[in-house]
């Protein structure tokens, strides 16, 4: 379910304390769940509530994982729907944000990348995969989620 993704990585980040997460979500009983669920990590991450746009652009340290997934829509949203068109621009926005936070062997991971194939909506993702692309990254590994690398230069 929900949340899911915090509770690995807040696990990884337990194990190997080298790392640090940050999560953020913009509503408050969302990130309160959050703290519920990953109690026995929360020395390991910072919860912020904020807009992810507000945080990735302000951000001041090196990102070696970035996973977005906000911005969800309902699954039965067709492709030209508002809504979808709006998860696509705000996931590429948050890219560009990060952009220049990235360390220098990146990974990224895109959440709904294609939520409702019956639709062919191209998921969040659609905009930010082409974005990614023209920035010398690689998908690696697609599905519900798309994963991507820095292509070697």
């Amino acid at each position: 379910g929900g949340g899911s993704f915090t509770v690995v990585a807040g696990d990884f980040c337990s194990q190997n304390t080298q790392y640090h997460l940050f999560t953020c979500d913009i509503e408050h009983e969302v990130i309160e769940t959050c703290k519920d669920l990953t109690k026995e990590f929360s020395v390991f991450i910072t919860y912020v509530e904020n807009d992810s746009l507000d945080l990735l652009k302000n951000f001041n340290q090196k990102i070696d994982l970035l996973y977005l997934d906000s911005y969800d829509v309902p699954e039965y949203d067709s492709a030209e729907s508002l809504n979808v068109i709006k998860s696509q621009i705000h996931q590429q926005l948050e890219i560009e944000a990060a952009l220049d936070k990235l360390s220098d062997d990146p990974i990224i991971l895109l959440d709904d990348n294609d939520p409702n194939p019956k639709f062919s909506t191209g998921g969040k993702t659609r905009l930010s995969k082409w974005f990614l692309t023209e920035y010398g990254f690689k998908e690696i590994l697609g599905g519900k989620q798309s994963l991507w690398v820095k292509q070697d230069e």
